[in-house]
């Protein structure tokens, strides 16, 4: 009867660490860290060119980037470069627990800051590369769902609080990715879009162009006159540098950019005077397909002979642990799916030798009795 008994309680047991080992996995799986989570990245693809111009130049749309910290904002992070210096990553990090959209992911990135003294350095830096190996695209998804929550949406609300006849629903996502672009460059509580549209003279009467243009041109602004006491002079050699006129530019300073190098205000200038309208026009005229991580968005979007995008040179990828793979090649879901194995079996041993241990000392008491 004993053994009988012991038998239903294994057996009870091992239903029970199945259940949690699925359960686990399950998590593992809501998270976004293995192949399922790619199914809410197709069902999510038609969000993703939203935001699509704003990757390219930022980050060439990988979700691993790690930048030199060559520019103001220090060391920044991801497809669109969550700056250091404002704690841009660790605000993601914690969004990612709050919001409930990837609790693993930000215990993952908090635990990390944690351990390097609340800061971003080796372990911080191990740990982003290595969740965009698990699974770039939800990853670059966490990333693009944060951005458009905490910069992009709050910048339509504050467009459309200033100006009563604006209304995003009627532009092109031309003029949607410029407004993301510029919320991410210059941060929600800037005036830089304000001051663009006033020079107008306001919203109505203007063409969707003659918006982009015109928050082009004030993001794009020149001034003759140092901003702050940090500010850097361009020079005539960066101005060659990027094809640019070494006229237009020697001697002067980006109005926004002032505090980065004459090399890095040059190529943010080229940027936003050559390079990105380009873009944005093209999307405004067509939808002819780029794919960025795998996700098709409009427009088509050239890369150098490198595979990397023309433009900024601040942000330098940084992978140590190799290319960032596709998740259905992902070896850390595995990992974790063998991890949860290994709980497995060494939980399983540990009740059959506690049974074991029980049925003997019943048997030798049973044995004793009839002595």
């Amino acid at each position: 009867m004993k053994r009988l008994l012991a038998v239903i309680l294994i057996a009870s047991v091992v239903l029970s660490l199945f259940s949690l080992t699925v359960s686990a996995k399950s998590v593992y799986r809501l998270d976004g860290l293995c192949e399922d989570y790619c199914e809410l990245m197709e069902n999510a693809a038609y969000d993703m060119t939203l935001g699509s111009v704003s990757a390219k130049y930022e980050s060439n749309g990988n979700p691993a980037t790690i930048s030199n910290g060559s520019d103001s904002g220090g060391v920044s992070y991801g497809a669109y470069q969550f700056a250091s210096k404002s704690d841009v990553p660790l605000t993601f990090a914690q969004w990612c627990i709050s919001s409930g959209e990837g609790i693993m992911t930000g215990t993952r990135l908090v635990a990390a800051y944690n351990l390097d003294g609340r800061s971003y350095s080796t372990n911080f830096n191990t740990e982003w590369v290595n969740i965009s190996s698990e699974n770039s695209q939800g990853f670059l998804l966490l990333q693009h769902k944060y951005v458009k929550s905490k910069f992009y949406d709050v910048m339509v609300s504050k467009l459309s609080a200033r100006y009563s006849d604006f209304n995003i629903d009627n532009y092109t996502m031309a003029l949607k990715n410029v407004i993301w672009s510029r919320a991410v460059q210059h941060g929600v509580n800037s005036n830089m879009m304000f001051d663009a549209i006033d020079n107008l003279g306001g919203v109505s009467g203007h063409t969707e162009e003659e918006l982009i243009r015109a928050i082009y041109a004030r993001s794009a602004s020149l001034v003759s006159t140092a901003p702050n006491s940090e500010s850097i002079v361009i020079t005539a050699e960066s101005a060659s540098k990027y094809g640019m006129s070494v006229l237009m530019l020697k001697g002067r300073y980006m109005r926004y950019f002032s505090r980065n190098s004459s090399d890095i205000q040059v190529s943010v200038y080229r940027r936003l005077t050559v390079d990105e309208p380009a873009d944005v026009f093209a999307l405004y005229t067509s939808c002819s397909g780029i794919t960025v991580q795998n996700t098709t968005v409009c427009a088509e979007i050239d890369k150098d002979d490198s595979g990397l995008l023309p433009g900024l040179t601040d942000s330098t990828v940084s992978n140590p642990t190799g290319t960032t793979t596709d998740s259905s090649t992902s070896t850390g879901f595995f990992a974790s799916l063998l991890s949860f194995f290994e709980l497995f079996s060494t939980l399983f041993t540990s009740v059959i030798n506690m049974i074991t241990n029980l049925i003997g000392s019943s048997t030798a008491d049973e044995i004793g009795n009839h002595v």
